[in-house]
């Protein structure tokens, strides 16, 4: 990492001419401004394209001062002005004869000084960035960016809202409190009074009240839960052993110690309940909803509408408990719960002629139930167009590496970029570019190519199946290119690399996928979605105002465990259940929702192969995440 004053260069000599040309040929007015003027940015922005890369540092974002600005007062004053701050790549401030200080922690101080005197004088988007060279500091200081965030927060600019959003939310140079969190990420997603009932975050409203009591209730019965389940899980392996009565002495005996000890548990549930404060009375019983395909509510009844060309067709529901979770039966039926209380409804368990019972009980013993219908079967057809959302182009980087020349080989990322691609070409209609085996200055390209390329009103997906290196400690994460060594992270890719690039891509949407790790994430309560059960046409309004704002989210195929690049034939589980979801779809599917449906088969599937692997869906800190949710829309190009 360096920090240098870039040298022009030949076409910075170019640029210069051109400069000189204008003021030559008497086009600046009074007080005109001589760099930089449109021209020179459209000049620059072409001669940055046309300029060969000396490295793959030459792609990195950095804060970059451009030169004095020269002002021309009337007929006879010239004189100079500082010039603009900027966020932009490396040699596109070399070319424009600036400078720059790779953004390395340890530079971090260099980097607030060019935007501190922009922050004094009240530009928020300056005052954000001063923010976050504070919090991303080595030690962050916290104190520094609350108050910076709430400087910008409080003239209403929506990435500053999210951010200081997050550190309210995790309690970060403040007290926590996630109450004002919640109220500074709907102010950031522009949610008014009227749109709120229909809204939901993806995570955290509903503990944003919970009290001490209440967690430590929670936590003491779910310790409970666990010893339970495992003296179950004890007496169900003696049985099939022995028999329902075992006959040996002292099998009987050991499954007579079980029994009293299960009892004995329960015992202590029950009153556990009836210690519990008052304030328990008023904790709503645990709920179902249904969160793929669609649903829409009525009641105590929900219709989900299954393909007709579908033999079968699997349901994914979730629970919500402020207590935890018991069980849940389908007809008659357990099904497992996984960690981000989502369970899958086999096809074989739902009735398409009548109705299928689904009941929840919580840790306390309250039960919940619905009835799950099947609509009439319908030929697949989007309920809507890009058009009727608002939404521009479709644009995907999907990059793929198997071949490291340091790394072990993995098996299947290539195979699993292939897929995605063309599902996503064929059935999303989205413009792609694939990557395969890439280089740390190829991938670093990619991402500059769609800096110049994209629009505002664009959307862009980012898919990586490759090895991923995550240092938990400093939450620092990176991609591994296939030149990378084992030992020496010069050509790693540091995931805040990638999130500065996500800052400055204008597209409005943009979504990683990355079956790997990702570090910086924020919680998925930023992460604003329609409640479940809407009428369709609601729901639509409801997602054509939330598709306004500015989107920045990641999903991981397994948080920050090593996952499994086997397991699914010729893809990775979690690229097979990322596939199966989206090759079904064929409704407006939300980022969220698209994680709902993959996560509970990703956790039951490497469950059977002995593995734990839990996705994780999250709003990336430090991009400009403002609220909303990325949305794949089904049949349009």
């Amino acid at each position: 990492m360096k920090s240098a004053r870039a040298l022009p260069g030949r076409k910075a000599t170019r640029l210069s001419a051109l400069l000189l040309a204008i003021v030559a040929t008497g086009l600046l007015a009074h007080d005109a401004v001589i760099a930089p003027v449109a021209a020179e940015q459209r000049a620059a922005q072409q001669l940055a394209a046309d300029a060969p890369a000396a490295s793959p540092d030459d792609f990195v974002v950095v804060d970059c001062r451009l030169p004095p600005r020269v002002r021309k007062l009337g007929t006879q004053m010239i004189y100079q002005e500082p010039g603009a701050v900027i966020r932009t790549i490396a040699r596109d401030c070399s070319i424009r004869g600036g400078e720059y200080t790779l953004l390395d922690p340890s530079r971090y101080a260099d980097a607030v000084k060019l935007w501190l005197s922009d922050a004094q004088a009240g530009d928020v988007k300056a005052q954000t960035n001063v923010a976050m060279l504070y919090e991303k500091a080595e030690p962050p200081d916290y104190a520094s960016a609350v108050s910076w965030f709430t400087k910008a927060a409080d003239k209403g600019y929506a990435p500053a809202q999210t951010a200081l959003g997050h550190l309210y939310e995790a309690g970060l140079g403040v007290p926590v409190d996630k109450v004002k969190a919640i109220n500074l990420y709907r102010q950031a997603a522009g949610l008014n009074d009227q749109l709120v009932q229909f809204v939901d975050t993806a995570e955290g409203a509903g503990a944003a009240n919970e009290s001490s009591e209440i967690r430590a209730l929670r936590e003491q019965l779910q310790e409970k839960q666990k010893q339970l389940d495992e003296l179950h899980r004890s007496l169900d392996q003696l049985q099939k052993r022995s028999g329902a009565t075992p006959t040996d002495p002292a099998a009987r005996q050991q499954a007579e110690t079980l029994r009293n000890r299960i009892a004995d548990l329960e015992k202590q549930t029950k009153q556990s309940a009836q210690a519990a404060p008052s304030t328990l009375a008023n904790l709503p019983p645990p709920s179902i909803e249904i969160v793929y395909p669609l649903a829409t509510r009525g009641g105590d009844r929900i219709e989900v509408r299954l393909r007709a060309d579908k033999s079968a067709g699997d349901v994914i529901g979730r629970v919500r408990s402020a207590l935890g979770i018991q069980r849940v039966v389908v007809g008659k039926q357990p099904v497992p719960v996984d960690e981000q209380l989502l369970f899958v409804i086999p096809a074989n368990l739902i009735s398409r002629t009548g109705a299928t019972r689904i009941e929840v009980t919580d840790l306390l013993g309250r039960t919940s139930s619905i009835e799950l219908g099947v609509t009439q079967p319908v030929a697949a057809a989007p309920t809507s167009s890009r058009a009727n959302l608002g939404a521009g182009s479709y644009y995907a980087l999907i990059i793929g590496d198997d071949a490291f020349k340091f790394w072990p080989s993995i098996d299947n990322a290539v195979a699993d970029a292939r897929a995605v691609e063309e599902e996503l070409k064929t059935h999303y209609g989205f413009k792609t570019t694939l990557l395969t085996n890439a280089t740390r200055e190829q991938i670093l390209a990619a991402f500059n190519d769609l800096r110049v390329k994209l629009t505002p009103n664009d959307n862009l997906l980012v898919y990586y199946a490759g090895h991923g290196q995550l240092v938990k400690q400093i939450d620092r994460g990176y991609w591994i290119p296939v030149d990378a060594q084992l030992s020496n992270d010069t050509e790693w890719i540091l995931n805040e690399q990638i999130t500065d690039y996500l800052q400055i891509i204008p597209a409005r949407h943009i979504i990683i996928i990355a079956d790997s790790c990702y570090a910086g994430v924020l919680t998925r309560s930023s992460v604003e979605v329609p409640k479940s059960g809407l009428d369709p046409n609601l729901r639509l309004d409801v997602l054509r105002e939330l598709s306004a704002k500015r989107v920045r989210t990641v999903m991981t195929s397994g948080g920050v465990q090593p996952v499994l690049d086997t397991g699914a034939g010729n893809h990775s589980v979690f690229a097979d259940a990322l596939l199966k979801v989206l090759r079904d779809n064929d409704e407006i599917l939300e980022g969220n929702r698209l994680f709902d449906a993959v996560s509970p088969i990703v956790s039951s599937q490497s469950a059977k192969l002995g593995y734990r692997q839990t996705p994780t869906y999250r709003a990336i800190v430090f991009a400009g995440h403002e609220g909303g949710d990325f949305l794949f829309v089904p049949g349009h190009s």
